[in-house]
């Protein structure tokens, strides 16, 4: 059917009867209508977003996260050009073969052990980890285990883009989101309803070369944040690594109680833990359905 045919068939339609010759007017108008109905029918709902693709949209931080002799440098996680915070998932544990450098998150582990801040050659610590349920401080296994604060977790419900990681914690419930600046990390948890909900700090982190915590300190300066100090070492081949971490962690929501470990001795309602190897703290909440707590920590 050529346009013009076309054209008179909608007047035809709209005015339901054939008639001589429509008048230009009436060409015109049932011309427009017909348009207007040819345009309705092509049209796709209208998407917000622009339509160039950016080279940024094209990277994949999971690329290297499975092959074999991972490194702690090579993460999902977040960080700045030239920052000093690497703000990532680790699962790797310590493998307890010299010069193996094996550490950080691998592809492969279905378990999360936390969120540490430091990725780097022969440098890592400060690693926070949102738990619910009963107080675990034991780091376990790459598979998990009851008495590990380790949790499993899905690829469906991981995100990664530059400046930006969410996972699921499928052991408790917890969405966790990441962004981090050059000295701060910033992280999101979106608790479930719970009467002991935590969030942990561990200084005692699996690193390359046996990364060794030879004394740390937690203070609690409000219910709203604590500060520290850990010097590091590698107990194997990289000894002359030796530095220490000052960090200052602040949170969105006053904590009800501090709690840490040294070891496999825990205090509660505590303001202060000192040690060296597996040292840790922990705050304790109480949430509601959905509840958000943001922690922000910095590092130098």
């Amino acid at each position: 059917m050529s346009a013009e045919s076309t054209l008179q068939f909608g007047y035809m339609v709209t005015h339901g009867r054939r008639s001589s010759r429509p008048t230009r007017r009436e060409f015109l108008g049932a011309g427009g209508r017909a348009a207007v109905a040819a345009v309705l029918r092509r049209t796709v709902p209208f998407d917000p977003r622009p339509s160039i693709r950016r080279s940024v949209d094209d990277v994949d931080p999971f690329i290297g996260t499975a092959s074999p002799g991972l490194r702690s440098m090579v993460f999902p996680g977040v960080a700045m050009p030239f920052g000093m915070v690497k703000l990532s998932p680790d699962n790797i544990a310590w493998s307890g073969r010299a010069g193996s450098g094996r550490a950080g998150y691998d592809y492969r582990i279905p378990t999360i052990l936390g969120f540490s801040h430091l990725h780097s050659w022969t440098m890592g610590g400060l690693l926070t980890m949102p738990t619910t349920g009963p107080l675990k401080v034991i780091q376990g296994p790459e598979s998990g285990s009851p008495e590990s604060f380790r949790s499993r977790f899905s690829h469906q419900s991981e995100n990664a883009s530059p400046g930006y990681y969410a996972v699921t914690l499928d052991a408790y419930g917890i969405r966790v989101e990441l962004t981090a600046t050059t000295r701060a990390g910033f992280q999101r948890y979106t608790f479930p309803k719970s009467d002991q909900a935590r969030v942990l700090l561990v200084l005692g982190v699996p690193g390359e070369y046996d990364l060794a915590v030879k004394n740390a300190v937690i203070r609690r300066i409000s219910d709203t944040e604590i500060d520290g100090e850990s010097e590091q070492t590698n107990g194997q081949i990289y000894t002359f690594q030796r530095y220490k971490l000052h960090f200052v962690a602040r949170f969105s929501k006053p904590f009800d109680s501090m709690g840490g470990w040294v070891g496999s001795s825990i205090t509660n309602n505590t303001s202060e833990i000192a040690g060296q190897g597996d040292v840790g703290a922990f705050v304790g909440y109480r949430t509601a359905e959905d509840e958000v707590v943001q922690v922000k920590i910095g590092v130098s």
